[in-house]
């Protein structure tokens, strides 16, 4: 009799035991149908601000359009350089006095793209609009990412892939202290530089009005670029003040006014350990890293990519 009540009581523990796992388990697949879930939304949440994010700096970016100028440039494409040079024309058409522009100023027209969603940038627009008062244009917008709208006036920049190449490489990872040959990189980074390409093409053949620009050409002949630039914004053009103007951002100006600062324009920030964000700026400079074998299967990769090499000056 005692076995049996044993026996009778083990079952009954066993049962209840089988059922609790039952309904264990079924808990823990809910509790995983619940967390894939909720990671489904929290990823639908995070593409639909995202999304809204982009559409508002789109909207924005637009509305600045208006009596502005675009510049959409490819990065390590002579954007800094090309700002800096007209800040200063502009400011010695004021003051033939003035003094190089500031670098707190040069920030506030690079990268306008970048700052739209930033609280700070309503003193970015008002020193934009307090230097740029009697140019005839409100704002200077500059980015380096495609968007739909551009204004009446887009000022275009690019550069050869091979020296892109090098002083991406140089920007991005070498002056970071990133250990990463630029062997390793050079697959990303002309996939990087087809991407601007593309970009840049389509604003070309899409009928807008427009000046391009090759930074192979503002190396070579920097005087005569900028009176383009200058003539198609349709500013005064004294030819003795752009001479000043190109003098005050050439490579040794730049150079000291870094010195006098304390650090590198514009990239002083995330981790750059370079003591100038300018390093050779030489067009072919890319012959010191890159063979003229290697270099002829890179521009052979672009071309199946679409890439014109024809357009640029390689040395």
């Amino acid at each position: 009799m005692k076995e049996f009540i044993k026996e009778k009581l083990f079952s009954d523990v066993h049962k209840q035991i089988r059922s609790l796992r039952s309904v264990n388990d079924g808990l823990v697949e809910s509790a995983a149908a619940f967390s894939d879930r909720l990671d489904r939304l929290e990823r639908e949440n995070k593409r639909l601000k995202n999304e809204l994010k982009k559409s508002y700096v789109n909207n924005r970016l637009v509305d600045f359009t208006v009596d502005s100028v675009w510049f959409y440039t490819m990065m390590k494409s002579g954007t800094t350089y090309t700002i800096n040079v007209i800040l200063n024309y502009i400011s010695l058409l004021s003051d033939e006095s003035s003094s190089p522009v500031r670098n707190e100023l040069l920030e506030c027209f690079h990268s306008t793209h970048n700052k739209v969603d930033n609280p700070k940038i309503g003193s970015v627009l008002s020193e934009q609009e307090a230097f740029l008062k009697g140019v005839g244009f409100k704002y200077f917008v500059h980015t380096h990412r495609k968007i739909a709208s551009l204004s009446k006036r887009t000022i275009v920049l690019s550069r050869n892939p091979l020296d892109f190449i090098v002083s991406k490489y140089f920007y991005m990872y070498k002056n970071r202290g990133v250990e990463v040959s630029l062997e390793d990189k050079t697959g990303a980074l002309i996939k990087e530089y087809m991407k601007y390409y593309r970009g840049l093409r389509a604003v070309v053949s899409g009928g807008n009005n427009f000046l391009e620009l090759r930074y192979e050409d503002l190396m070579l002949d920097p005087e005569g670029q900028f009176k383009k630039v200058i003539e198609y914004l349709d500013i005064e053009y004294d030819e003795r003040l752009l001479r000043v103007a190109v003098e005050y951002s050439s490579k040794d100006s730049v150079r000291k006014m870094e010195a006098d600062t304390g650090g590198a324009i514009i990239a002083s920030k995330n981790k750059f350990t370079g003591k100038s964000f300018i390093r050779s700026g030489k067009v072919g400079d890319w012959k010191q890293y890159i063979s003229s074998a290697r270099a002829e299967e890179l521009l052979q990769e672009l071309e199946g990519e679409g890439f014109d090499r024809a357009l640029y000056k390689y040395e």
